[in-house]
């Protein structure tokens, strides 16, 4: 008998137990959804503050590069060819010290000097193109440095007859040609990811965001149209943030800024 009542006294006991396991529980869960409601609550302001900053910028960016939709000359001609890119480059370089320079100073890892950058925007200094097979080459008039890109859209650097990086033989022909006090820059600009031909040499690696960065921020109505070229290579879709208003949700607005936008400038 005695083994019976501390059988049914362990079995209220029990009983006890989860009813304060499940009072605590049905507690803990109404103050988790009572700090999530005034967390929320607290966030609305800066919810609704983000997201009409983010469809101002949307918007404006909109209003000033509606003309990105466009279709740009080189796009009939054929916008992956990289000797017409090397050539309209050329042609915005010889004539834009100040976009050459952002240019130059918009590629990951390399620091320009003020002397360099005052020498450039000087702008005295040639642009040849196809130059001992170098895509473009710019040499100041006075031989105090010179900057040699090699202009790759989908190709991958090739390698000459004798198993030389092709590279390789175009800083050779650089240093043959300026003094060797003189600076040497030698980019490699590539659409495709070519970054991996300059890991172990003397070259510099740009991708055509560093081109879009330095119109973007210069353009003119002479430049426009190859900036639309540049901007579809980029973004083949040509978005412009038409699809986005005010009821868009702030991930989609989010999105479009952070892919777009904060990429090309």
């Amino acid at each position: 008998m005695k083994k019976a009542t501390t059988f049914e006294s362990l079995i209220e006991d029990l009983k006890f137990l989860v009813q304060q396991e499940s009072r605590q529980r049905q507690e803990h869960q109404k103050y988790l959804e009572t700090s999530l409601s005034s967390f929320i609550e607290e966030i609305k302001p800066l919810y609704q503050e983000e997201k009409q900053r983010l469809f101002e910028e949307i918007s404006l960016f909109r209003q000033n590069y509606a003309f990105l939709k466009s279709e740009s000359i080189l796009e009939y001609l054929n916008k992956e060819k990289e000797t017409n890119h090397s050539k309209v480059l050329a042609c915005i370089w010889k004539n834009n010290p100040q976009i050459l320079c952002d240019f130059i100073e918009s590629i990951p890892r390399l620091s320009v000097s003020e002397q360099l950058r005052e020498w450039i925007l000087e702008g005295n200094y040639q642009v040849e193109t196809e130059q001992n097979h170098t895509d473009i080459l710019i040499t100041d008039n006075q031989k105090r440095y010179c900057i040699v890109v090699e202009n790759k859209i989908n190709s991958p650097v090739s390698y000459h007859k004798e198993g030389k990086l092709q590279l390789d033989s175009y800083y050779k022909y650089v240093n043959k040609i300026m003094p060797r006090t003189a600076v040497k820059l030698c980019i490699l600009l590539s659409h495709r990811n070519n970054r991996k031909y300059t890991v172990r040499n003397d070259w510099y690696y740009a991708d055509y965001f560093c081109v879009c960065h330095s119109l973007i921020n210069n353009y003119s109505e002479g430049i426009k149209d190859y900036l639309i070229s540049v901007y579809s290579l980029l973004f083949p879709n040509k978005e412009t943030g038409d699809n986005i208003n005010e009821e868009s949700s702030i991930v989609e607005m989010s999105r479009f800024y952070q892919e777009i936008i904060t990429k090309i400038k």
